[in-house]
């Protein structure tokens, strides 16, 4: 299934740098700040750091989908970061990430949060599509395997 269904990635870097799960957070947040995506940036990271003492956000495969909520956000925020190493984030299978989800819901859009979290996993569960994700050269070709798009 293609994300065709959620709002096209803020950003891809396919060089996220980090060899911890708080290192790899602190650059997507740090990604994620440029631009004055969203406000109050500072407590961006906190509320990650946060949700991760509830439970790995390591859904498996070599995939994280770390995910919160803010307040004043008008829309849900989508970042994709791929690591040039794999990092643990005791995932559910034990196996390291190197592709990661950054997903930033509204404070009152925790259905919505849901859904689209439920999106990404079933479009992860992809082995072609992780492997695509893995081998893209560029944030383009990154977006055109996650949009669904033949390649």
């Amino acid at each position: 299934m293609p994300l065709t269904e959620l709002p096209p990635p803020a950003v891809i870097d396919l060089h996220v740098g980090g060899q911890t799960r708080e290192q790899v957070l602190a650059e997507l947040v740090r990604i994620v700040s440029r631009g004055n995506r969203v406000p109050r940036p500072e407590g961006l990271l906190e509320a990650l750091t946060e949700r991760e003492r509830l439970g790995s956000t390591g859904i498996g495969h070599g995939v994280a989908v770390p995910h919160c909520r803010i307040a004043d956000l008008a829309a849900p925020i989508i970042v994709v970061g791929r690591t040039d190493v794999a990092v643990d984030v005791d995932a559910i299978d034990g196996q390291p990430a190197r592709l990661f989800f950054l997903l930033i819901a509204p404070e009152g859009a925790a259905a919505l949060q849901v859904q689209l979290l439920a999106r990404i996993a079933r479009l992860m569960r992809d082995d072609q599509v992780r492997r695509r994700l893995l081998e893209a050269e560029s944030p383009e070709q990154a977006l055109a395997v996650i949009m669904g798009l033949p390649g």
